[in-house]
């Protein structure tokens, strides 16, 4: 009997649960032997004691058997109660999140209950005459309105006043539309686990912010993936609140263009697992121009536990005047910063505590002004950091970057700009790590530019083709010099090199320091490399001093006439120590003048004796190296008679245009650095010699390779990887033997293959050898064609596999996904074996297309696994089956989870066979959801989508499994026999669904769809086919769906009676949420979010994302078209990816002794003349002074307005040099760089200075503080 306050009594069945102790419960599934509907009269009941004679109703909403409360309660007893006998199997509570049950109100209460210590879990499922007593909390409510399905704000009725909290519960939806104006009182705020949508526009945006003292902010932890995929942030600005925008979750909405603004935090992701993501412990996330500014601690924070791994896309990142950090980053991270910036924060730009493993990579920011550090990275091991196309300016209280506490790091800072910071780099504490600077610009920056203080342990250190100017001291109670490198007293295995460097009119006391940091006075014992440098006009007591064993200085250029010595040795201390530096240039051909400028034991017995000559008289290739430098001209050849071997401790560095020839069977060994520095129109060529191929590149464990526009032809193996250490970008393998790229057993991590192609294998495209149950393989960013056999294979699958995230260029100059054409077997095969230990699968974003030889597209075969995701991604044109996917139980014996597998947002279009072909056993949770089938099968013969559920032997007779949920997919136009066949023998007993799926336009032989067995649901579906019927072979539930415009009876006619009658209970108009036929389905380049709204995909624009846009890329910087999403066509003359580079292509690019400052217009360096800069200089006599002065006695003397050595710089002194923002071209007369403008580039107008720029949104930029100010 049960009897509920104020309403009749009833009896009913009853299933009970007791706990142990005091249970926290948000949600419960109920698993029956006949699936629920929702419409089943069930109640929920609890009691805090087990011996309360009292029960509490609950109220809940439900979808099947998934039930979700109102708000979580405490019980030890709780009881699903049914108005009519239902024959429930199992009931599975799920508990609350980190609820600290001694810090909650109910302590107290169940403090007062009487003991249950012991007593365990049972569940009864008898009926019983027993008298329940219930009472309601609060009152009851029809259950169809509990309370609001949508909560909805918008501006007419701006703006609100919030006194309380909104809640958003897991299955409702809170709608804030454009241009509404939100006030909340003190200690309120939105707390979101459901459906979050604050959509504003750039010109009506959403406004959150305070009404009389601080708010709480928005805090959002999702309940599910459905709930996060729904969500949106766009346009938004949250301000005045404790925690801005927090959320606690590894699902995140779309998040784009918000601001948050004087609040305690900016923007605040704590991203755990919840085990309810594809993934299991990977999450994969872009933000996108969010803005975080005058916060009071960090602007930015992301952390992840260090069990799990967070990849993370930061675009377009403002973060100022925070008063910690701009950035946060903490944990297992994989993260890309591009297009950002960090200026003005009192604390660091971007701080990192990093756990092992992980990567940060930056590209085209901006780091300004910030009280501490630009970037902050401490307390790392094994981490990878990447820099490129940066600029660190005016960090006057500590250096541009800060480096400390780190071991077998590889870090690597290329094209970046270092200007008017108070120090520029530092690294401090280093073991056994690859620090590479790379084609740096300093300027003006004060005290040392680089320093390495306390190295230790294998650590290389590479400093190449790096222009220093004007970089002057600190102070004068500390020695100051342009480079310091230090080693620790474990530095025998270090190596250092310091290359092709400029450096020009610094003003320090030294130079180029390098030395011991303990003890001190004494020399390193590292293996030392200067060369090709040039040390001119500099103002300082010592150009170089070195304090080294095992040094060899060749081929640089002395001139600096103020320096007491060019060249300055440190304390001998060993026997028979020297150094070589009988190779290089001083400035004059006199010896004595020569050795008058080395200061040596020839003035000091204790200091390390100099072996110099005025002369350069042997050639660069002949001297000694730690590795191999090549030239970079472009018709540089270089042939191999042997394999290339690369120790452990050498760097080798081939620059663009270089051509690399080898013999038959001999290729590149790299144990140590290999560089290969191709450029887009300079690639670098490696080949064969001969008519037989030769050997390819083989990376060993430890050993590193940067390589970049790379073609490698007539290969055997392309790349032999078995080192994690390897970045490449825009590499061709074309024709290789055996395969293009190797993966072997070795090899751990994310292999990032930088839109590089592999075409026309005569075998595999990419073979990976055995995997581990404890590996995890990422593959990105590849193209691979023409393969003769498999494009992708892997021999023995294992562990975690994960194809994600790729977009790459096709040989039409079309920017696709991960893309496969034309492979002779299968596009991607992964067959697993019995014994080994697949985790997860997750296929992301690939395209595979035009197979039309061998066996079909993609081919799954899994016999015991955990998850499989199959997303976003597309397949066309295809003449053989696209994706056929066999899936077994794991056999008997072995206790294994519940395989899932998800299959969503997929496109296939125009395919002649088979488009996916699916073969499970039963014992999966499998959901096939918002796929899109359009015109396929236009030939006539097969199907588009076949599902068949085959049991084996040993499942037959156990209860039914995890649903099978085919839902929300479109089945547009297609042709053949079917477009959804769904088979199953009776056999099988799981729960299987059909529903909200839209056929329209199908041209099916047979049928559209075709269901054979009465374990599959199918309602809600909508049916506007041409001259297809439904073919149903069992009796089956088939309530609200639309059969066109045709009643009941008309419809019972529309479906072939192949066995029994079809039910048909009742027919409505449910047409799907998300409807953009109109739009012509967003043009399959983005997503349908509402009735003809489309969501874009990047690189796509327009109201049907019809139109291709490169605007990340600056609109290719008016010095270009766009050809692709995101791929832009330079006009000759301009290169990088947005065409804002000019070239100098037809003058040699200035021979690499100049700077080209604009179409095909160089500046020389001095010493250097030509239009190419390619002539060197000895005497004035030669240039008669560049006609701004008169050579007198080999020695120019130069015009007012002019200076050098051969009058050949400008002065703009009265125009304060430029301001720093521009280049002196003729006397008082500057050219601004861009963004700048003023007769002395003072003012700023680009979007580097001008820090409010066009976000300010919803405000307007002071320009004395360039705080926004808001409206």
């Amino acid at each position: 009997m049960i009897h509920v306050e104020d309403r009749e009594p009833f009896l009913g069945s009853y299933i009970q649960l007791i706990f142990p102790k005091l249970h926290c419960i948000t949600s419960l599934i109920i698993d029956s032997i006949t699936p629920l509907t929702g419409a089943e009269e069930i109640e929920l009941i609890y009691k805090i004691c087990e011996n309360d004679s009292v029960w509490y109703l609950l109220h809940y909403s439900n979808s099947g058997g998934n039930f979700t409360l109102h708000s979580p309660i405490y019980a030890t007893v709780f009881a699903v109660v049914a108005h009519k006998p239902i024959s429930i199997v199992d009931v599975d509570t799920q508990p609350c999140r980190h609820t600290d049950l001694q810090r909650t109100y109910m302590t107290k209460t169940y403090n007062k209950c009487v003991s249950l210590n012991g007593r365990k879990l049972h569940k009864q499922r008898k009926h019983r005459n027993q008298r329940f007593l219930v009472l309601e909390k609060r009152r009851r409510m029809r259950r169809s309105i509990n309370f609001e399905k949508v909560l909805e704000f918008t501006p007419k009725n701006s703006p609100y006043r919030i006194s309380k909290n909104i809640t958003v519960h897991a299955e409702q939806i809170l709608k804030i539309h454009a241009g509404t104006d939100i006030t909340f009182s003190q200690n309120t705020g939105i707390i979101a686990h459901g459906v979050l949508q604050i959509a504003g526009t750039k010109y009506d945006p959403v406004i959150l912010h305070e009404m009389n003292g601080t708010w709480n902010g928005l805090c959002i932890t999702f309940a599910n993936a459905d709930v996060a995929e729904q969500s949106q942030l766009t346009y938004l600005s949250v301000s005045g609140s404790k925690f801005g925008i927090r959320i606690e979750s590894s699902l995140l909405p779309q998040i784009e263009n918000i601001i948050s603004n004087n609040n305690d935090n900016g923007l605040t992701i704590l991203a755990y697992n919840e085990n309810n993501n594809f993934g299991d412990k990977i999450f994969n996330y872009t933000l996108k121009k969010i803005t975080a500014i005058n916060n009071r601690e960090n602007g930015v924070s992301v952390k992840i536990t260090k069990q799990e791994s967070g990849y993370f896309v930061l675009e377009e990142i403002v973060s100022e005047s925070n008063q910690i950090n701009g950035l946060l980053l903490e944990g297992t991270l994989h993260v890309t910063v591009i297009s950002s910036q960090f200026f003005s924060n009192n604390e660091n730009g971007i701080s990192t505590y990093l756990a092992n493993g992980s990567t940060l990579e930056v590209y085209d920011s901006f780091f300004g002004s910030n009280g501490q550090h630009g970037l902050q990275i401490q307390n790392g091991q094994q981490v990878q950091v990447k820099c490129f196309s940066t600029t660190f300016k005016a960090h006057n209280s500590g250096e541009a970057i800060l480096v400390k506490n780190i071991s077998g790091a590889n870090f690597l800072l290329g094209d970046c700009h270092w200007r008017s910071n108070n120090g520029g780099i530092v690294f401090r504490d280093v073991t056994d790590s690859n620090l590479h600077l790379l084609n740096g610009n300093w300027m003006w920056n004060r005290g040392a530019s680089i320093i390495a203080d306390k190295i230790k342990g294998k650590t290389n250190i590479l400093i190449e083709n790096n222009k220093f100017r004007q970089n002057v001291f600190h102070s004068n109670t500390t020695l100051n010099s342009v480079i310091e490198l230090g080693m620790n007293e474990n530095d025998k295995d270090a190596r250092i090199q310091i290359n092709d460097n400029r450096f020009l009119r610094n003003a320090m006391e030294i130079i180029l320091l390098i030395g011991r940091t303990e003890p001190r006075n004494t020399p390193t014992n590292a293996e030392i490399i200067i060369a090709k440098n040039s040390f001119l006009e500099n103002l300082a007591l010592n150009a170089v001093y070195l304090a080294a064993n095992y040094v060899n200085i060749s081929y640089n250029t002395f001139h600096n006439s103020e320096a007491r010595c060019e060249l300055h040795s440190g304390l001998k201390l060993s026997i028979g120590t020297s150094i070589n530096a009988i190779n290089n240039y001083w400035g004059t051909a006199n010896q004595g003048e020569v050795m008058s400028r080395i200061c040596d034991n020839k003035r000091d017995k204790s200091l390390i004796p100099v072996i110099a000559t005025p002369f350069l008289s042997v050639e660069f290739e002949k001297l000694p190296t730690i590795g191999i430098e090549r030239s970079g001209n472009p018709s540089s050849l270089k042939a191999f008679a042997t394999s290339l071997i690369i120790g452990k401790d050498e760097v080798a560095v081939f620059h663009k245009g270089s051509a690399l020839h080898f013999k038959p069977n001999h290729g590149i060994i790299v144990f140590g650095v290999l560089h290969l520095l191709g450029q887009q129109d300079h690639p670098i060529l490696l080949k064969s010699s001969g008519h037989a191929p030769w050997l390819g590149i083989i990376l060993n464990q430890g050993g590193i390779i940067h390589a970049s526009y790379c073609i490698l032809e007539n290969v055997k193996v392309g790349l032999n990887v078995s080192s994690s250490n390897i970045s490449i970008q825009n590499m061709r393998i074309i024709r290789p033997i055996f395969t293009g790229i190797l993966i072997t057993t070795t090899y751990n991590g994310t292999f990032d293959m930088g839109e590089s192609v592999i075409l026309q294998s005569r075998a595999n495209g990419i073979l990976i050898l055995k995997r581990q149950i404890n590996d995890t393989l990422a593959i990105r960013n590849v193209q691979i064609i023409d393969c003769a056999e498999a494009g992708i294979d892997f021999v023995d699958p294992a562990g975690k596999i994960i194809l994600q995230n790729i977009v790459v260029e096709t040989k039409f100059k079309k920017k696709i996904k991960l893309q496969l054409e034309n492979s002779g077997s299968f596009g991607i095969i992964i067959v697993q074996r019995e014994q080994s230990g697949l985790d997860s699968i997750v296929l992301n974003n690939l395209t595979v297309q035009k197979q039309e030889r061998g066996s079909g597209g993609i081919l799954l075969n899994m016999k015991s696994y955990y998850s499989l995701c199959l997303n976003t991604s597309n397949f066309a044109s295809n003449m053989l089956p696209s994706v056929i996917i066999v899936s077994k139980c794991p056999s008997s014996g072995k206790k294994r989870r519940v395989p899932t597998m998800f299959i969503e947002k997929n496109h296939f279009s125009k395919n002649d066979n088979l488009a996916m072909h699916i073969t499970l056993e039963g014992c999966e949770n499998t959901k096939i959801r918002r796929n899109t089938f359009i015109r396929n099968n236009g030939n006539g013969r097969k199907g588009t989508l076949a599902i068949y559920v085959s049991p084996v032997v040993q499942f037959r007779n156990i209860q039914p499994g995890p649903a099978v949920n085919i839902s929300q997919n479109i089945f547009v136009e297609n042709k053949g026999e079917w477009s959804l066949l769904a088979s199953a023998t009776n056999m099988n007993r799981f729960n299987g669904t059909i529903q909200n799926n839209r056929f329209s336009g199908n041209q099916n032989s047979r049928d559209s769809l075709i269901v054979t067995t009465s374990h599959f649901h199918v309602s809600g579906n909508e049916f506007e086919n041409m001259v297809s019927k439904h073919a149903n072979k069992e009796i089956i539930n088939t309530d609200w769906n639309y059969w066109k415009d045709v009643d009941m009876f008309t419809a019972k006619e529309d479906v072939l009676e192949l066995k029994n009658q079809t039910q048909i209970n009742s027919i409505g108009r449910k047409r799907a949420a998300q409807d953009c036929l109109s739009v012509s389905n967003c043009s399959h380049n983005g997503q349908c979010i509402g009735l003809n709204v489309c969501r874009c995909n990047v690189g796509y624009t327009g109201p049907d994302c019809a139109q291709i846009s490169c605007s990340a890329l600056k609109n290719c910087s008016r010095n270009g078209y766009c050809i692709a999403p995101n791929v832009c066509q330079c006009f000759d003359g301009f290169q990088r990816q947005d065409c804002s580079e000019p070239t100098c292509h037809l003058v040699n690019n200035c021979t690499g002794h100049g700077t080209c400052v604009s179409l095909n217009e160089c500046d020389c360096e001095p010493m250097f003349e030509g239009v190419d800069c390619s002539k060197q200089i000895w005497n004035c006599s030669s240039i008669n002074c560049n006609n701004h002065g008169l050579c007198i006695d080999n020695a120019c003397v130069c015009e007012s307005g002019w200076t050098g050595p051969f009058c050949s710089t400008a002065l703009c002194d009265q125009l304060n040099n430029c301001s720093g923002s521009g280049t002196c071209v003729r006397p008082q007369m500057c050219e601004c760089f861009h963004g700048f403008t003023g007769d002395d580039c003072s003012i700023c107008e680009g979007p580097i200075c001008d820090l409010c720029d066009a976000r300010c949104i919803h405000g307007r930029c002071n320009l004395n503080t360039r705080f926004i100010t808001f409206f």
